[in-house]
């Protein structure tokens, strides 16, 4: 797609700040068909993935009460190197 974490913390701004709507080039994990559980006692929801496709993907971690949102790291996928 051409865009970067840099591009992502630029329009982010301040670490922890809620910012909706995201850019339309921003796939969420929400939006991925993947793994997904809740664990009700703990209000907590995780993600799994198989990440197959070359490219740069983004960790971060969200919170509902209050709204925040941390862009952490970005992940590189590469192709395994043939033998």
């Amino acid at each position: 797609m051409g865009y970067t974490f840099q591009d992502l913390i630029d329009l982010h701004g301040t670490p922890g700040r809620f910012w909706s709507p995201k850019p339309k080039w921003l796939i969420e994990a929400y939006m991925i068909k993947g793994g997904m559980w809740k664990d009700a006692s703990r209000n907590e929801q995780y993600f799994t993935y198989s990440l197959e496709k070359e490219g740069e993907y983004v960790v971060y971690l969200g919170n509902h009460d209050p709204p925040r949102l941390w862009n952490c790291a970005p992940l590189y996928v590469m192709a395994t190197p043939s033998d």
